[in-house]
């Protein structure tokens, strides 16, 4: 069994037993109090339930109790918080009165938001007399049908033992159907006071004072020791504006950096542009154009485990700016924050990507809870991105594989024209590789592997997915039909055949000698002879990882024959030794035979990696081999390329 990772950091999110208040930290400046710790899911990275959050509560629990007083009883003029809990799709904790009183959640066989009752929930329901309960002695397990049959079929009702609340059930045709056992606690007792941004704001005054002065000293820290020019990354979401506002106060006059990958939102570009316009900055714009719709043909909808777009629509736009406005380098202001992800919550605050290195990133609310951002941004009054009032919880590409089916049905009611394109495509691509009409419907795109979450999802939702050999030996044109593998040669027949006199452009990337004889070309290195025949035969052998001599072969073939022409081996090679105007070629006197290109190339990284070589040792995870030859060359590259 896979080992969960555990998160490295959780947010001091405490509650005010006297205001009533979510806390930032562990006392609160109005009363004074120390905060009630609250039992939530991990990281506790809890956010404030906005206007249309709150609307949504409204009618979801409507539809659960079929009452408005579940509500108004329970959240109506509170504060309530939203925390993400761990779930197929989208799951949040709803908080209030210091207490999570049940989840809100999204159901992927009904495509509509559902309501569930936790212990706290049900005991004050219980307390309240909003919801009918049935006594129960004896011990019963989720999905046992108990009583006798009852008219108000679908109600939900509390099971109780000697007053207690200890599950929820459902009322069915044949009884009540136990639907959750409940995990009994002790509860946070507050003071159930009413109260609004407003109080919370005057509960967290202080250590949102400190936050701030706290980020606006690292920014001018890190500007005064840096000594370079100023940028700052804007996404369109929150927490870039926020860095935007402190950033501004902190040092005054910079430059700002967007990147519209062309499948923004057209939200968010207006937001860029408002914010930007209006704090008297100069906006410096990376564009992908089209790149997404006419790589997406070839490589086939990204995947939460195959994250090519990343590259074309983000990366090498990006350093490609970066390379020309700021060629000696800059310290770019970023808005990541450590409980985004766990790999952010690994990352430090100030780093360099290897992609691009001569940017020196810095993020000042790396430590910031989504509830600290949030009161930042109503206390400044600042004009957010409006898709956070509408549904969104995470700002960027309207298709990302990381996006929830929630998030999908909102980009489909507010964009139909964008999402019937994207729908349009998926369809096309299923019937391509034989994958069923649920996999379209269910985002069960989002991967590419088997992945639990895909496979869990698939079962609730009652999809059969066809064999990952099946689905990969369609996904690419040109396949591999036989593989055969020994200790000092690899032999693989391609199902297609090759000019290998296109391999000529290329070859000083593998090896330093070629020789040529009728269909058959032969690249020689030190220890490595390949031979690449017209009728798709490549032939490989040698002494050590001439496995990994075959791939890269293959890699070169594929970007010979596939390449999309993103230019991130322009910008990546040390030398300036390849051009692609007119397809992939390599000056044989300035290459360095670093393989750099080879490593960043989105058809070898991903395609190739992530597929081909898959079906070639018939693993699905075959990319994390561990004989694969180790990315030391990039490492190398960037750091011969930092210029602070």
């Amino acid at each position: 069994m896979k080992k969960r990772r555990l998160w490295p950091i959780i947010a001091k999110t405490s509650w005010c037993k006297e205001c009533n208040v979510p806390l930032i930290s562990e006392y609160c400046s109005r009363c004074g109090q120390r905060g009630l710790k609250l039992r939530i899911c991990k990281p506790g990275d809890a956010r404030p339930a906005l206007e249309y959050d709150l609307k949504l509560l409204e009618e979801v629990l409507w539809k659960e109790f079929c009452s408005n007083k579940p509500f108004n009883s329970l959240l109506r003029d509170k504060a309530v918080l939203l925390n993400k809990a761990v779930y197929i799709d989208d799951m949040k904790e709803v908080i209030c009165d210091g207490n999570v009183i049940g989840k809100l959640y999204f159901d992927p066989r009904l495509m509509s938001w559902r309501f569930r009752l936790d212990f706290y929930g049900a005991l004050k329901l219980l307390e309240l007399g909003l919801i009918d309960h049935v006594e129960v002695e004896h011990k019963v397990k989720k999905g046992e049908i108990i009583g006798r049959s009852i008219a108000d079929l679908g109600k939900p009702i509390v099971l109780t033992r000697r007053g207690k609340p200890f599950g929820v059930g459902r009322g069915v045709k044949e009884g009540i159907l136990v639907e959750r056992i409940l995990e009994v606690h002790d509860v946070n007792e507050t003071s159930h006071a009413r109260a609004g941004i407003k109080e919370v704001l005057e509960a967290n005054e202080l250590q949102l004072y400190m936050l701030r002065s706290r980020a606006i000293k690292f920014i001018n820290v890190m500007a005064e020791k840096v000594s370079k020019p100023v940028v700052l990354s804007f996404s369109g979401g929150k927490d870039s504006a926020v860095c935007l506002d402190l950033a501004a106060e902190a040092l005054g006059d910079f430059e700002v950096l967007f990147n519209d990958t062309g499948i923004e939102l057209p939200e968010t570009i207006k937001n860029v542009e408002e914010l930007v316009e209006k704090a008297g900055f100069k906006l410096v714009e990376a564009r992908a154009g089209e790149a997404f719709w006419e790589a997406v043909e070839l490589f086939g909808p990204p995947a939460r485990d195959y994250r090519w777009c990343c590259k074309i629509c983000k990366l090498i736009p990006i350093a490609r700016v970066v390379k020309s406005r700021w060629p000696n380098g800059a310290l770019s202001i970023v808005g990541q924050r450590a409980f985004e992800s766990l790999e952010r919550a690994a990352g430090q605050k100030v780093w360099r990507n290897v992609w691009i290195p001569t940017l020196l990133s810095i993020s000042p609310i790396q430590e910031w809870s989504a509830l600290a951002v949030w009161l930042h941004i109503f206390d400044k009054k600042i004009k957010v991105n409006e898709l956070y009032f509408h549904g969104f919880d995470r700002i960027g590409c309207f298709m990302c594989p990381a996006s929830r089916l929630s998030e999908f049905k909102e980009v489909e009611k507010r964009r139909p024209e964008t999402w019937d394109r994207w729908r349009s495509f998926l369809e096309k691509w299923a019937k391509r590789v034989g994958l069923p009409k649920g996999w379209v419907d269910y985002g069960l795109w989002r991967w590419l592997t088997d992945a639990s979450a895909k496979l869990t999802l698939a079962r609730y939702v009652g999809v059969e997915l066809p064999r990952w050999t099946e689905v990969y030996s369609k996904w690419c044109n040109v396949n591999i039909l036989k593989t055969e593998i020994s200790e000092h040669e690899v032999k693989v027949l391609l199902n297609v055949k090759f000019d290998v006199r296109k391999l000529l452009h290329q070859y000083p990337i593998i090896a330093r000698e070629v020789i040529e004889h009728d269909s058959t070309l032969t690249l020689k290195a030190d220890q490595v002879s390949y031979m690449v025949m017209e009728n798709g035969v490549l032939s490989i052998k040698g002494d050590g990882a001439v496995l990994e001599e075959a791939i890269d072969l293959l890699k070169l073939v594929y970007r010979e024959m596939f390449c999309v022409k993103c230019g991130s081996c322009e910008l990546w090679c040390p030398n300036e030794a390849i051009s692609i105007r007119d397809g992939i070629k390599v000056n044989v006197e300035k290459c360095g035979n670093c393989r750099a290109c080879i490593d960043e190339c989105p058809v070898s990284d991903q395609l190739v990696e992530k597929l081909i070589v898959s079906l070639m040792l018939g693993k699905q995870l075959a990319w994390r081999r561990p004989t694969r030859r180790p990315k030391d060359m990039l490492k190398s590259l960037g750091r011969e390329t930092r210029v602070l």
